[in-house]
């Protein structure tokens, strides 16, 4: 009797599944990172920030994601995008599409931007 449930609940998900549109269209982790000079405090003492911000799409539940970290370099703020854009990628998995990063990184200290696409 538990067998025939369990199917009969694999039926259901998979129809949600093909449903929902969720095939092997690639997901879009669309990410914009903005590094800026900050005033440093006594609780925190670092001069650089990052901001980050996301949108993924399409069919995706969890549409912003993003946050804020302080560093002592650029070089530090751009290795924590690095493991900020894996961590995501990797909790993106479960939707079991490809997935592909749009990154623009907006360097304010530099008076640079990069327009960078990762495959």
């Amino acid at each position: 009797m538990e067998d025939n449930h369990n199917e009969a609940i694999d039926e259901e998900e998979q129809y949600e599944w093909e449903d929902h549109g969720a095939s092997n269209e690639p997901i879009i982790l669309e990410v914009t990172a903005n590094i800026s000079r900050r005033e440093p405090t006594p609780q925190n003492p670092h001069l650089i920030s990052l901001w980050i911000d996301s949108d993924q799409y399409p069919h995706v539940s969890s549409k912003a994601l993003g946050g804020v970290s302080s560093h002592d370099t650029v070089e530090e703020a751009k290795a924590s995008l690095q493991r900020w854009i894996q961590h995501t990628k990797e909790w993106l998995q479960d939707y079991r599409r490809p997935i592909e990063v749009k990154l623009k990184v907006v360097n304010q200290l530099e008076k640079q931007q990069d327009l960078v696409q990762f495959f």
